[in-house]
């Protein structure tokens, strides 16, 4: 199955999350805040392809590195 769309919950600073997330695999991204103390965010991303959902978390690592995640597809 392949995926255009992922929501993720990350523990990240945005200024951190916009800088990776400027990427030429990424299309679009929205960042939400969760908290008042720019760590826990939800972040959808929208991919310029389609990616096959078995190297979604190998993608989401090349993209954010480290960054704890919670991962749900769409």
């Amino acid at each position: 199955m392949d995926v255009t769309s992922v929501g993720i919950m990350v523990d990240e600073k945005r200024s951190v999350l916009e800088s990776k997330l400027k990427n030429d695999d990424i299309d679009d991204f929205d960042i939400e805040d969760l908290d008042k103390t720019d760590n826990r965010k939800d972040v959808m991303i929208i991919f310029k392809n389609q990616i096959d959902v078995r190297y979604l978390p190998d993608k989401l690592h090349e993209l954010l590195g480290d960054c704890k995640t919670n991962k749900s597809t769409e």
